[in-house]
Protein backbone atom coordinates (compact mmCIF):
# COMPACT_ATOMS: atom_id res chain seq x y z
CA UNK A 1 0.00 0.00 0.00
CA UNK A 2 1.40 3.53 -1.13
CA UNK A 3 0.52 6.89 0.82
CA UNK A 4 -0.35 9.31 -1.79
CA UNK A 5 1.37 12.73 -2.22
CA UNK A 6 -2.28 14.39 -0.44
CA UNK A 7 -2.21 11.98 2.26
CA UNK A 8 1.72 12.78 2.94
CA UNK A 9 1.39 16.74 2.59
CA UNK A 10 -1.83 16.13 5.18
CA UNK A 11 0.21 14.39 7.81
CA UNK A 12 3.12 16.82 7.72
CA UNK A 13 0.74 19.65 7.89
CA UNK A 14 -0.73 18.31 10.94
CA UNK A 15 2.40 17.66 12.32
CA UNK A 16 3.50 20.70 11.83
CA UNK A 17 0.41 22.62 13.49
CA UNK A 18 1.42 20.63 16.67
CA UNK A 19 4.57 21.26 16.76
CA UNK A 20 4.00 25.04 16.21
CA UNK A 21 1.20 24.40 18.71
CA UNK A 22 3.79 23.16 21.50
CA UNK A 23 6.00 26.15 20.69
CA UNK A 24 3.26 28.58 21.23
CA UNK A 25 2.11 27.20 24.46
CA UNK A 26 5.92 26.33 25.79
CA UNK A 27 6.97 29.90 24.94
CA UNK A 28 4.62 31.22 27.47
CA UNK A 29 5.60 28.95 30.15
CA UNK A 30 4.89 30.42 33.18
CA UNK A 31 5.42 33.98 31.82
CA UNK A 32 3.65 35.25 34.77
CA UNK A 33 4.86 32.99 37.51
CA UNK A 34 7.91 34.25 36.10
CA UNK A 35 7.27 37.97 36.29
CA UNK A 36 6.00 37.37 39.89
CA UNK A 37 9.36 35.73 40.84
CA UNK A 38 11.54 39.01 39.40
CA UNK A 39 8.77 41.28 41.62
CA UNK A 40 9.28 39.20 44.92
CA UNK A 41 13.12 39.57 44.19
CA UNK A 42 13.16 43.37 43.64
CA UNK A 43 10.68 43.72 46.56
CA UNK A 44 13.41 41.50 48.71
CA UNK A 45 16.31 43.37 47.71
CA UNK A 46 14.18 46.57 48.18
CA UNK A 47 13.95 45.91 51.99
CA UNK A 48 17.34 46.34 52.51
CA UNK A 49 17.30 49.95 51.16
CA UNK A 50 13.75 51.16 52.78
CA UNK A 51 14.30 54.28 54.93
CA UNK A 52 11.00 53.68 57.38
CA UNK A 53 9.53 51.21 58.88
CA UNK A 54 6.43 51.98 56.69
CA UNK A 55 8.09 51.02 53.42
CA UNK A 56 9.37 48.06 54.86
CA UNK A 57 5.91 46.93 56.01
CA UNK A 58 4.34 47.76 52.56
CA UNK A 59 7.45 46.07 50.89
CA UNK A 60 6.87 42.83 53.44
CA UNK A 61 2.81 43.01 52.11
CA UNK A 62 3.75 42.57 48.67
CA UNK A 63 6.00 40.07 49.00
CA UNK A 64 3.26 38.09 51.31
CA UNK A 65 1.02 39.13 47.98
CA UNK A 66 3.38 37.88 45.80
CA UNK A 67 4.22 34.55 47.59
CA UNK A 68 0.66 33.84 47.79
CA UNK A 69 0.02 34.07 43.98
CA UNK A 70 3.11 31.95 43.51
CA UNK A 71 1.94 29.57 45.59
CA UNK A 72 -1.63 28.82 43.84
CA UNK A 73 0.20 29.18 39.83
CA UNK A 74 1.29 25.68 38.73
CA UNK A 75 4.28 25.54 37.44
CA UNK A 76 5.12 24.04 34.07
CA UNK A 77 8.65 24.67 33.13
CA UNK A 78 12.13 24.50 35.17
CA UNK A 79 12.10 28.35 35.59
CA UNK A 80 8.66 28.40 36.95
CA UNK A 81 9.90 25.79 39.52
CA UNK A 82 13.28 27.83 40.25
CA UNK A 83 10.70 30.48 41.30
CA UNK A 84 8.75 28.32 43.51
CA UNK A 85 12.08 27.10 45.42
CA UNK A 86 13.42 30.69 45.56
CA UNK A 87 9.86 31.76 47.16
CA UNK A 88 10.24 29.02 49.27
CA UNK A 89 13.62 29.39 50.73
CA UNK A 90 12.54 32.91 51.56
CA UNK A 91 10.06 32.08 53.17
CA UNK A 92 12.20 29.04 54.93
CA UNK A 93 15.08 31.63 55.80
CA UNK A 94 14.31 34.92 54.49
CA UNK A 95 17.98 34.58 52.98
CA UNK A 96 19.03 32.20 50.04
CA UNK A 97 22.62 32.32 51.45
CA UNK A 98 22.05 30.49 54.76
CA UNK A 99 18.98 27.80 53.62
CA UNK A 100 20.99 24.26 55.26
CA UNK A 101 18.72 21.43 55.32
CA UNK A 102 20.91 20.02 58.44
CA UNK A 103 20.48 23.57 60.06
CA UNK A 104 16.57 23.07 60.56
CA UNK A 105 14.86 22.08 63.55
CA UNK A 106 12.24 19.53 62.11
CA UNK A 107 12.49 16.87 59.89
CA UNK A 108 9.45 18.46 57.29
CA UNK A 109 12.14 21.75 56.77
CA UNK A 110 15.37 19.42 56.81
CA UNK A 111 13.50 17.91 53.57
CA UNK A 112 11.67 20.79 52.24
CA UNK A 113 15.36 22.92 52.65
CA UNK A 114 17.20 19.91 50.83
CA UNK A 115 14.80 19.81 47.82
CA UNK A 116 14.33 23.62 47.66
CA UNK A 117 18.33 23.67 47.33
CA UNK A 118 18.56 21.13 45.05
CA UNK A 119 15.83 22.59 42.75
CA UNK A 120 17.97 25.85 42.69
CA UNK A 121 21.27 24.32 42.17
CA UNK A 122 19.58 22.48 39.13
CA UNK A 123 17.75 25.82 38.07
CA UNK A 124 20.71 27.71 38.27
CA UNK A 125 22.39 25.09 35.79
CA UNK A 126 19.67 25.69 33.44
CA UNK A 127 19.99 29.19 33.07
CA UNK A 128 23.59 29.21 32.77
CA UNK A 129 23.49 26.99 30.62
CA UNK A 130 21.91 29.06 28.32
CA UNK A 131 22.49 31.94 25.64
Amino acid sequence: MEITLPVTLAVLGAAMLHASWNVLVKSGADKELIQWGRELEDAHAAVEFAGTSEQVEALFEKQDKLIAAIVARRATSLEGLHVKARATAWAIESDLGILDPNEETTAHLRVAASLVRDLLAIGQKGFNGRA
